[in-house]
């Protein structure tokens, strides 16, 4: 098995995605031309990854699964600071922080296209009802079984700002209602799902949860998690320009790290850091 890694807020030199193999070497990195790359999916025979370039506009770019070769930019004019996304049934699920919203759209309308698609389907959420700003900060999408979940940072503090406020959600919605599954979270990043249960990331206070317990306690801020089906062995980042208070003093970049379940808990196996200090984790999903 292989991992693939995405990165923003990195230098202009860095590439912005990484492949590794199951130890964490790495074994291709490419899109340096690229600047934020965020949520990241694969699909069939490519890969697929939500960008926002240095002038705010979003897209989606398309790689080769195969040889990792660029093929495709498709402008989203209707995405808001593009975070997650995730594609289901020739669907595209963009997580659109900057409106408060999930856009989806038809994905062969957009391969095809030549011209700005436009979503064929909006869905939002109880929690506001603005699409002028980002107020909940929606970021991570999982699409599941029992419906699509969503986890954001919920209303910032009272100065306007999400990194210390602790109102963070985990929702879920169907086609019948709107399910809160875990509140009261600092930062929720990264929602995945195996047969047995859900897992996330609470960046903020640098943990992972497996259900309502956490599990693993990290060296930075939380962001991106990749659980194997049996629940063995997970990949997660941590991303040091997110340290709190200049608490951390462990580690100077950041990295990615594989824990393997031991008899009672996850034991860190190996880390990998990155060679920028201004780089950040989004993403990380299976090749």
């Amino acid at each position: 098995m292989k991992i693939l890694v995405s990165l923003f807020h990195a230098e202009e030199k860095t590439q912005k995605l990484w492949v590794f193999d199951h130890n964490l070497k790495p074994l291709k990195s490419f899109a340096a031309e690229f600047s934020n790359i965020k949520g990241i999916c694969v699909y069939e025979d490519n890969i697929y990854a939500g960008h926002k370039d240095l002038k705010n506009e979003c897209s989606i770019l398309i790689f080769s699964k195969n040889n990792f070769t660029f093929l495709k930019k498709i402008i989203l004019p209707d995405v808001s600071d593009i975070h997650s996304i995730k594609i289901k049934e020739d669907q595209i699920y963009a997580v659109s922080s900057g409106s408060n919203r999930v856009l989806v759209y038809d994905l062969n309308e957009l391969i095809k296209s030549n011209t700005i698609v436009k979503p064929k389907k909006v869905i939002t959420t109880s929690l506001t009802d603005t699409i002028e700003k980002d107020e909940i900060h929606l970021n991570a999408i999982f699409l599941g079984k029992n419906g699509l979940y969503l986890s954001g940072f919920g209303e910032s503090d009272e100065n306007g700002l999400w990194l210390s406020a602790q109102n963070g959600f985990i929702i879920n919605i169907n086609s019948e209602k709107e399910r809160v599954v875990v509140k009261k979270l600092f930062n929720p990043h990264s929602i995945f799902f195996t047969n047995n249960s859900y897992w996330f990331c609470e960046s903020g206070a640098k943990k992972v949860y497996n259900n309502r317990l956490p599990i693993i306690d990290t060296v930075g801020y939380t962001r991106g998690l990749f659980v194997e089906e049996k629940e063995n062995c997970l990949f997660v980042g941590t991303s040091t320009s997110r340290v709190y208070e200049n608490k951390i003093t462990d580690i100077n970049t950041s990295g990615v790290h594989k824990y393997i379940k031991g008899q009672d808990c996850f034991e860190l196996e190996v880390s990998y850091f990155f060679n920028d200090k201004y780089a950040e984790i989004y993403d990380i999903i299976s090749l």
